[in-house]
């Protein structure tokens, strides 16, 4: 099972990260846009129960370094995204090609498109709002938020944190921060320039 988990993400690799300019290291592929955006694609993999099955996943990532306070991150499993399951299982006895092959088909059919969308602040912004239940995950909002600073829109990230409010009422600590971001961007000037609209990189 093992190795052929490791022939899918050699596959994915070689067949459509490469072409794209990633490079390999172990079971990482990594690409540099510039020296402001970097995309990883990892395989992640988790040791069998005596008994059980074999977990594996692939994370997609992104790093805009976009000039705020914190970098914009973004973070997409692809087991997760259309089952909610954090990772695939391989049972030893029941075959394992059908789930590669799922793998590779989910790959191609999602993961290829969201790396494209990572590649722009723009695209970026599509891919949170397909994520809307991720708002009790503090790296979703507090990651979206900075990103709709930054593209100027204050009034999508003054919404954002209104709901964060709203939905996460048992987490103080978490309602307490959100209210801070909320407080400090009203008594932001309107005509403040944001760095993504000043730069270009709101069309990228």
């Amino acid at each position: 099972m093992i190795d052929r988990r490791d022939s899918l993400f050699g596959d994915i690799h070689r067949e459509w990260l490469k072409p794209l300019g990633f490079r390999k290291q172990g079971r990482k592929s990594t690409k540099v846009i510039d020296d402001r955006c970097v995309l990883v694609v990892n395989l992640e993999s988790y040791p069998a129960t005596p008994g059980g099955p074999f977990r594996f996943s692939i994370e997609l990532k992104v790093t805009w370094h976009t000039g705020g306070h914190k970098p914009v991150m973004y973070q997409l499993s692809l087991p997760s995204y259309a089952t909610r399951e954090q990772y695939w299982s391989i049972d030893e006895a029941a075959g394992t090609s059908g789930m590669i092959e799922r793998a590779r088909e989910m790959f191609l059919h999602i993961g290829l498109p969201s790396l494209h969308e990572m590649q722009s602040l723009e695209g970026l912004v599509r891919l949170f709002d397909r994520l809307p239940s991720h708002v009790s995950l503090v790296w979703y909002w507090q990651s979206y938020f900075e990103l709709l600073v930054q593209l100027g829109r204050t009034d999508a990230a003054k919404a954002l944190l209104c709901r964060v409010i709203e939905e996460l009422q048992t987490r103080e600590d978490i309602q307490g921060k959100a209210m801070e971001l909320l407080a400090s961007l009203e008594a932001q000037p309107r005509d403040a320039q944001p760095f993504a609209a000043a730069d270009g990189y709101a069309a990228r």
